[in-house]
């Protein structure tokens, strides 16, 4: 199995996403939906309470956490098999009492499921931190495929192939790109369709960057181009671009990427600081106790 995690701001827009697509025109590709700790079973209003208890943190800027496991091509979980790996993997990660919405998709040649998880707890309003969550997730993730017997992923990859040799990541590393591996025609073609919408009606780097995130996808650098990467595979830019539009043309459209890059790294360079800062002020207040 693999787990691919992000952060986002809304929980509306990624509900949207998760139960009827990108353009909102494929609400048949749900195959099952299952919510954790919320007043109503109703999908739709998932957002709406989420929200309303992210709001009891006035700090959080990104409340939404993305969480999507995959299943390899040669397995197939039950419906409850799959809600039990998700149950886990929350629970390891110490968000088994926060607000979660399960949302699992038909639409590839592999089983996978998507949770929706509230970072802000509802009892006491804090926002969990996540420290440590992609260790976490893969050591429970390889804990689940023994004990159901299903196809064992590398401890150190998040792909299905080994990971890279040190002379290939020096290789990388010396090319200035990721040491990632190629996705392959196929998934590629299908991300060029799923990702149609998005391209289209992004209105800059950074909207298009939140809605890539929501699909566990992320957009970085390579070289002299642009790679959009899906946990430990990538694929060219210009091999998931919509028909008529090339490089050029979503740079008029979007920007300059190199500067949304570098606001971006800004960004979380100083969230960091931030984290860092509160934590040993936290720190100090219970000296001061």
């Amino acid at each position: 199995m693999i787990g691919l995690a992000s952060r986002g701001k809304s929980f509306g827009g990624l509900t949207g996403y998760l139960l009827a697509g990108s353009d909102r025109k494929t609400p048949e590709r749900v195959d099952w939906v299952a919510t954790r700790n919320l007043a109503s079973d109703n999908p739709d209003v998932a957002p709406h309470i989420m929200k309303a208890t992210a709001a009891q943190s006035k700090r959080v800027q990104k409340p939404v956490y993305h969480l999507i496991i995959s299943w390899d091509e040669t397995d197939a979980p039950e419906p409850s098999q799959m809600a039990d790996v998700m149950d886990k993997s929350l629970e390891r990660l110490g968000l088994s009492e926060h607000q979660a919405l399960y949302v699992a998709h038909n639409d590839t040649g592999h089983k996978h499921l998507h949770a929706m998880i509230n970072r802000v707890d509802e009892e006491t309003g804090k926002a969990w931190e996540g420290k440590h969550d992609r260790h976490l997730l893969r050591d429970v993730l390889i804990e689940q495929e023994r004990e159901y017997g299903w196809q064992e992923t590398p401890k150190r990859s998040r792909g299905k192939q080994r990971s890279k040799t040190k002379q290939e990541l020096a290789i990388a590393t010396r090319e200035s790109r990721d040491p990632g591996r190629h996705m392959g025609k196929e998934r590629s073609k299908k991300l060029r369709a799923d990702l149609r919408h998005s391209f289209e009606t992004s209105v800059d780097w950074a909207d298009l960057d939140e809605r890539l995130n929501r699909r566990g996808l992320d957009l970085k650098t390579s070289g002299n181009g642009i790679r959009v990467f899906d946990g430990g595979t990538y694929a060219k830019l210009s091999e998931v671009l919509p028909p008529k539009m090339n490089a050029k043309k979503l740079h008029n459209k979007l920007g300059d990427f190199a500067k949304f890059q570098e606001k971006r790294e800004s960004r979380r360079m100083g969230s960091k600081l931030k984290r860092k800062r509160t934590r040993k002020r936290a720190r100090e207040r219970d000296l001061d106790d």
